[in-house]
């Protein structure tokens, strides 16, 4: 562990380990997957963010039968992973219900409960807008044909 002295000192106090140091996400993405005939049928080539898939989605529902077949098929534990990492921080673990975050940046790895940071704010900023509308789903039973799906991908650069 010598090569990684700094991550040592992060994790022990008074020769105690008391965390398992296991790499934090430094790259992360919401991958987007649209099938082509969607896009063909409304003329767009291409959606880099959410303003764009919002605004494609409005498209979508003035055209659409009552069925509401075309949702975005996400997990709103992907939303909030996405909502934590932009917001400069990362889960004590990637599982629901996890509260309790860390600054990506911060050596003594001071916790903080998630309501006392900015991450809720943040989220709703960039979500609420699709809750209104119904836009989100995560029933893949009544996603007949996943035809839109939001996904979190995070990835270590180590």
């Amino acid at each position: 562990m010598q090569k990684y002295d700094y991550i040592q000192n992060m994790v022990t106090r008074d020769k105690k380990i008391y965390a398992v140091y296991a790499g934090v996400p430094d790259v992360s993405i919401m991958a987007l997957q649209v099938k082509n005939q969607l896009l063909a049928e409304y003329k767009t080539q291409d959606i880099r963010n959410f303003d764009e898939l919002f605004d494609f989605m409005e498209m979508i529902s003035k055209d659409e039968d009552d069925e509401g077949n075309n949702r975005i098929l996400t997990s709103t534990l992907d939303l909030l992973k996405y909502a934590v990492i932009k917001a400069g921080y990362y889960p004590f673990a990637y599982i629901p219900g996890s509260d309790i975050v860390f600054k990506i940046d911060d050596s003594e790895c001071k916790p903080y409960f998630i309501e006392d940071t900015n991450i809720i704010e943040l989220f709703f900023e960039e979500f609420q807008r699709f809750f209104e509308k119904s836009y989100f789903t995560d029933n893949l039973e009544n996603h007949k044909l996943a035809n839109i799906r939001l996904t979190a991908y995070f990835a270590s650069t180590e």
